[in-house]
């Protein structure tokens, strides 16, 4: 099932992530295939359309405990739980951004080949 188009692609994203997180539908790597999923959807619902953001930077950017915390957060199912993760998935967005912006001018820049 997809989400209509009228919601946001954060919320679409974060969600899915958090689900094949929390679910764990797989023997081993669920973390990396969240992550994943997460990505191939926020290029794909328009939110970086050019696929240069690295939504894992922002993951990464907090620290293992903040990204289990949130995630657990999310797994209680309370209101602050899920928006816990929420804050937390949509700051990994906006330092994935900044940092697929610092690629992409370093790249210009002749920095990056």
């Amino acid at each position: 099932m997809e989400a209509p188009p009228e919601v946001p692609a954060a919320l679409v994203s974060a969600l899915v992530h958090a689900e094949v997180a929390v679910l764990r539908p797989f023997g081993s790597g669920n973390a990396l295939v969240a992550r994943a999923a997460e990505r191939v959807l926020v290029q794909r619902r328009g939110l970086d359309a050019t696929g240069v953001a690295v939504p894992e930077v922002g993951h990464r950017a907090v620290g293992p405990a903040a990204y289990v915390g949130a995630l657990a957060g999310y797994a209680q199912g309370s209101a602050d739980g899920v928006a816990l993760w929420l804050r937390h998935a949509t700051a990994a967005y906006v330092a994935g951004a900044a940092e697929g912006t610092r690629i992409a001018d370093a790249v210009l820049a002749g920095r990056l080949s």
